[in-house]
């Protein structure tokens, strides 16, 4: 069988189908089970049909040859599998989670529809009811996944996000003036991350005065 994200990531489309295929004549070879870690992020991206050209280029000519980009198809398909899973990577180590009555809830801002992932992932980790809230829906994971609307998830709990000020305190702890370093800050916490962080527009103790996160760079 498929990897649950990858069945999920190809949906029913002709890509699935082949893997589907060739697993039951030949059971599952080596370099399917290698493709299945790029099909996990790659057809988040879009959904044009370059998913199924790259699935056909790796079974006919291996998945080497989608992977070092031989292809212009192979070179897009792997441009897309790298920009998912960094944004997937980001959003694990920048989301913060709120408490709301027993649940732990993360509102996160993505290009891709990642929250199921998402919702897996803090669940693995924290034994309790986690609701992702992505774009315009709302995952609840809590041994079965459940999807609702955003809007109606926010009008029946009553969730608002709340600004976390412990988050604050290990900026407070890893300010040091003369070490100060735009570039590399910047690089390990790119802006469009601040609102994940729950830091963006709130005074943060830099030292001696208070500043903004937006001041300090």
């Amino acid at each position: 069988m498929l990897n649950k994200w990858v069945s999920r990531a190809l949906g029913g489309g002709r890509a699935r189908e082949l893997l589907l295929q060739l697993e039951w004549q030949h059971g599952k070879p080596k370099n399917i089970e290698r493709l299945e870690k790029y099909l996990r992020f790659a057809p988040l991206y879009a959904d044009d049909g370059l998913v199924e050209k790259a699935v056909l280029q790796a079974l006919r000519f291996g998945v080497d040859y989608v992977v070092n980009r031989v292809s212009p198809e192979a070179e897009e398909f792997m441009s897309r599998y790298r920009a998912v899973s960094r944004e997937y990577r980001r959003l694990k180590e920048f989301t913060r989670l709120q408490e709301l009555g027993k649940m732990l809830v993360a509102d996160v801002e993505s290009k891709f529809e990642l929250g199921p992932m998402l919702a897996d992932y803090f669940r693995s980790r924290y034994k309790t009811e986690i609701v992702v809230l992505s774009r315009d829906k709302a995952y609840m994971l809590n041994g079965k996944m459940h999807v609702i609307a955003r809007d109606e998830f926010i009008k029946k709990t009553g969730y608002k996000a709340e600004h976390n000020h412990l988050w604050e305190s290990f900026y407070t702890s890893q300010f040091i003036k003369g070490r100060r370093n735009k570039k590399y800050a910047m690089r390990n916490l790119p802006k469009k991350y601040w609102k994940q962080a729950k830091v963006a527009g709130h005074y943060i103790n830099f030292g001696v005065n208070p500043k903004k996160l937006t001041e300090f760079f």
